[in-house]
């Protein structure tokens, strides 16, 4: 009765195991990085970047914005009316640093000052404010239009490069897990051989064909793998809860992974589900981070160029056409007013000082993109020798496991006619187990490989179909 018992909850043990591959619940690569892709929250927290981006974009193009202005001061005290000063216009930047303006001024009373004085129903006034020295080429508006298009640009990269760091974690999880799996089923097919080999010893042990202590050592084996069993069955079930943190629904909430989930074992799940992205070593120039250090450059050469632009004296001509509102037929106008500002600094040293820091920053923008250039290509470099190795490893380890498979059939064949003991055939399994589980490990750190090769080039994005 114990024989039975024993042998149909081992049975159990591999319908639950196996039998589930063919079911529905079966999540492979490619769908579980989809899914990642589409729900995780740091995928909908990128889009925050590229809504910076866009913010900070419209926030410098405001300073292109027309407009209105306009102040009214008036003082009445003892009967007396000392002034009542209005002036209104709207005020007109350009791109090219001119900016145009379109007013209405009325001032009259007792005492103010002579020069404000215009006709009784007010006087318009329409002019340009043109630089002539710095702000000419480029000025600080213009820096920072530039440069929030650059940043705005920069978003997507940005978001890119973190669904890209996303997905390569998310990678590494899934296929931890669905190594821990398959190392369980290596442990339980053991357990399945041990508890053939402890029934096959104790029934030649009843026949007299066997010594007691063989029935001990057999079942000290079965035991070891019981043991193994659960301890690789707990590092599934924690892989599993690790797996769990990437998936989302689309609104927002957490998934669990029933029981019956299981890692897709079959040849695509178990073997490449990608295919070897055969690229040269400057497809890891494309690497997001790699990217972002351009747009970086960019913002810098705007930088400069401001700075620099800051090294000219601040020159300003002002030039107004005034007209009376009911003397349209004195047009164009019937008087002018012409001003010049000038502002320089005697040793430019806020410009100079600026200008040399930015410098400074681009030098060591270049050097720090020249030393990741060549981290990149070397690590893309490693990463397809490493493959290259996997792929001869991972053959000849199956054809290994292979071998021990027959060579465990051939010892137990021998063990039944009584020409090996139940030492050897421990001996047999666990270096076939071993041999099991070297293989797996070869493989999942071929899938690893592919995920960083992908991660390295920027092509994760690209892999979920």
């Amino acid at each position: 009765m114990m024989k039975k018992v024993s042998l149909l909850f081992v049975f159990i043990l591999v319908l639950q195991t196996v039998g589930a591959q063919d079911s529905a619940k079966v999540l492979n690569a490619r769908a579980y990085l989809d899914l990642v892709m589409r729900n995780h929250p740091q995928v909908r927290q990128s889009q925050i970047a590229v809504e910076r981006g866009k913010a900070q974009l419209r926030k410098a193009r405001g300073a292109f914005d027309p407009s209105l202005e306009g102040s009214w001061s008036e003082k009445v005290f003892d009967g007396t009316n000392y002034y009542d000063l209005q002036d209104y216009g709207l005020k007109i930047p350009t791109w090219f640093g001119v900016e145009g303006f379109v007013g209405y001024n009325r001032n009259s009373g007792t005492y103010f000052n002579p020069e404000n004085r215009t006709p009784a129903d007010g006087q318009w006034q329409a002019g340009v404010s043109v630089p002539l020295g710095q702000g000419l080429w480029v000025d600080k508006r213009r820096t920072v239009l530039r440069q929030a298009q650059v940043m705005r640009d920069a978003s997507f990269v940005e978001q890119e490069q973190v669904v890209n760091d996303l997905l390569l974690q998310a990678g590494r999880v899934y296929w931890n897990w669905q190594q821990q799996f398959r190392e369980y089923v290596a442990f339980l097919e053991a357990e399945i051989i041990a508890e053939e080999v402890f029934e096959a010893v104790k029934m030649a042990y009843l026949y007299g064909d066997r010594a007691a202590i063989d029935t001990l050592e057999a079942n000290i084996q079965r035991q070891n793998w019981v043991q193994m069993r659960l301890e690789s069955y707990l590092k599934f079930q924690t892989a599993g809860f690790e797996l769990e943190t990437f998936l989302w629904d689309q609104q927002g909430r957490p998934l669990e992974l029933s029981a019956a989930t299981q890692p897709d074992t079959s040849v695509g799940g178990a073997g490449l589900p990608f295919t070897q992205p055969v690229q040269p070593l400057t497809a890891a120039l494309n690497n997001p981070a790699y990217r972002l250090i351009d747009y970086r450059r960019q913002q810098l050469k705007y930088e400069a160029r401001w700075q620099a632009e800051r090294l000219k004296p601040d020159v300003r001509v002002k030039l107004y056409a005034l007209n009376e509102p009911v003397n349209v037929q004195n047009l164009p106008f019937q008087g002018q007013r012409v001003g010049l500002d000038f502002k320089f600094p005697l040793f430019i040293r806020d410009a100079r000082g600026s200008l040399r820091l930015v410098k400074l920053q681009q030098e060591t923008l270049a050097l720090d993109q020249s030393q990741r250039e060549l981290s990149l290509t070397n690590q893309l470099a490693a990463l397809q020798l490493e493959y290259d190795q996997l792929v001869s490893l991972i053959a000849t380890q199956f054809t290994q496991v292979e071998n021990l498979k027959s060579m465990l059939e051939a010892e137990k064949m021998r063990f039944k006619q009584g020409e090996s003991s139940i030492f050897i055939i421990n001996q047999r399994e666990a270096q076939l187990v071993n041999g099991k589980l070297k293989f797996i490990q070869l493989q999942n750190r071929m899938q690893v490989n592919l995920l960083r090769q992908l991660h390295l080039t920027g092509s994760l994005l690209q892999v979920p179909n």
